[in-house]
């Protein structure tokens, strides 16, 4: 989420630097529309990614290691 938002900044900065160098073609361009669809588009993908990571924490059952024997305590308990 931190980096889709990062992202965002990036995509918001270039679009206004675009806008200071070329205002007339930014405009025609339709940036923000861009901008906005692909927030929008990113931010509803989001809301189930998000949910379906709350529900497979709150269903995670702790697993338990399977017992290791080691040499020493093979000869250990056989003598």
């Amino acid at each position: 989420m931190k980096i889709l938002a990062l992202s965002f900044l990036v995509m918001i900065d270039l679009s206004l630097l675009m806008k200071g160098w070329n205002a007339d073609k930014a405009h025609e361009l339709h940036l923000k529309n861009y901008i906005y669809c692909g927030m929008a588009f990113s931010f509803l993908v989001e809301i189930p990614n998000i949910t379906l990571l709350k529900r497979q924490k709150k269903r995670r059952v702790a697993e338990l290691n399977k017992p290791t024997l080691t040499h020493s305590s093979v000869l250990h308990h056989a003598s």
